[in-house]
């Protein structure tokens, strides 16, 4: 049985043993969305959702500060 994509994914090597984590900015207008878009990213725990945004000022800002 062949694996999906993200179980064959590697951790990226940060020193002494430990995984980067990967930041992920979600940018959507629709208010239920993001939230079950970070709930679904976060079941890994590979993946840090940053701050949600509902437009591009938002986004650029959360980008910025993350």
């Amino acid at each position: 049985m062949r694996k999906h994509p993200v179980q064959e994914a590697r951790f990226f090597p940060r020193g002494r043993g430990e995984a980067e984590v990967l930041k992920i900015l979600i940018m959507e207008d629709d208010p239920q969305l993001p939230s079950t878009l970070k709930d679904l990213v976060e079941d890994n725990p590979r993946y840090q959702v940053v701050p949600t945004a509902d437009d591009l000022d938002g986004a650029i800002t959360a980008a910025e500060r993350y």
